[in-house]
């Protein structure tokens, strides 16, 4: 039976940001700017054919990173926890258990990071 809920959560899972879901397979590997549509091709008595349509758009990778709004340490050691370097491919599980780690397991309570992203040609 035809479920487009289930299909929209396998596409993209908003309930759960580090999902195993397609969009967050795409953007674990680099591809910040993909885009995933389902599209029904046919459909007849009992079956519905789809296509899954996506557009990877060219790799992302960190530019510069900043850190602002740091008022309890010095910046260099939040740098130095910080694990996503400039020049590296974006991941956006590997972004996020980085910085989740670091703030757990080094007590750093307030921290406001930007990330500016830049596609590298």
């Amino acid at each position: 039976t035809y479920n487009g809920v289930l299909l929209r959560k396998r596409i993209a899972d908003q309930t759960k940001p580090d999902g195993e879901d397609l969009t967050n397979l795409y953007q674990n590997n680099g591809y910040l700017f993909s885009s995933i549509n389902p599209v029904e091709v046919s459909a007849a008595n009992d079956t519905i054919n789809f296509e899954i349509r996506i557009t990877e758009g060219k790799p992302a990778y960190f530019n510069r990173i900043t850190v602002r709004g740091n008022d309890r340490t010095n910046d260099h050691v939040i740098y130095r926890e910080i694990r996503t370097r400039p020049g590296e491919l974006y991941s956006k599980g590997q972004l996020f258990l980085n910085l989740l780690s670091r703030l757990i397991f080094n007590k750093i309570f307030y921290i406001l990071v930007f990330i500016n992203q830049k596609l590298l040609q």
